[in-house]
């Protein structure tokens, strides 16, 4: 099966919502736009990079949506077969595992994505039991999986003294998170020393290798560039951020730039 156009895979996804020109670019490479389908049939390198967005123009899609179509349609072997989506608050992680679901199961209806090759969401969250088909997912680590979880969950885990698991299986999620991972970490304005973490983790897996390739995104409006600098991560990664062609969008230009007002009670 031919993967399908990446606009054609977003609106599928979205019920019909079609892709902003940056969400394109983090698919399909730096050229890619919305305006021009013939350029959003060709993937691109998954690398490391800070998603400089503002609120409200749909970061999540983005991310989740980059990886469908690249590892799971186009079966592109360049993008990590786990999306590590790391979050600071319960109540967003509800809300990516509800999206992402939903957003998976209409490619599979569509037959977008066959359903032999359906991606497994598991949550990883304090307080929270494993559903009973994900508490086996760590035994099959060639299956395309998303983890979707709180930052206390996964930071430990990369860090081999996973919160809340026996110590016996450390060393196992210590080994996936830290190898053919793709770590998304969203809203970082609310993470404190988590972004400092995690940039360190990113320079000891570029410094010391690992067996198979890692990235990082950081994905938020407000953060402090000057926190991803570590002493094993000394440089700031690329930035994707909007351009000209982006603000030209109605929908784009009514989010950035909407009245806001305030009022006394």
């Amino acid at each position: 099966m031919s993967a399908p156009d990446f606009a054609q895979f977003f609106e599928t996804a979205t019920q019909g919502k079609s892709p902003y020109d940056y969400q394109c670019r983090l698919a399909c490479g730096p050229d890619a736009k919305a305006a021009k389908p013939p350029s959003l049939t060709t993937g691109t390198d998954c690398r490391s990079q800070l998603i400089n967005i503002p609120t409200g123009l749909g970061k999540t899609a983005a991310v989740v949506m980059a990886w469908l179509w690249n590892r799971v349609a186009r079966d592109d072997e360049r993008w990590p077969r786990r999306l590590v989506y790391c979050l600071p608050m319960r109540t967003l992680v509800e809300q990516t595992r509800d999206e992402t679901r939903k957003w998976i199961n209409k490619l599979v209806d569509a037959g977008l994505i066959p359903t032999d090759r359906k991606p497994r969401v598991v949550v990883l969250m304090g307080g929270e039991s494993l559903e009973d088909e994900d508490k086996d997912w760590d035994i099959y680590p060639e299956a395309n999986t998303i983890l979707i979880g709180t930052q206390d969950m996964l930071l430990s885990r990369a860090l081999n003294r996973g919160y809340g698991m026996a110590r016996a299986r450390w060393p196992m999620h210590f080994g996936l998170l830290n190898n053919d991972a793709l770590w998304v970490l969203d809203e970082t304005q609310l993470m404190g020393v988590g972004v400092r973490t995690s940039a360190q983790l990113e320079g000891l897996r570029r410094k010391i290798g690992t067996a198979l390739g890692c990235a990082t995104w950081w994905a938020s409006a407000t953060l402090d560039s000057r926190l991803l600098i570590t002493p094993d991560h000394p440089e700031l990664p690329p930035t994707l951020k909007l351009e000209e062609d982006d603000r030209v969008s109605p929908e784009v230009d009514a989010r950035i730039n909407s009245v806001k007002r305030l009022a006394a009670l």
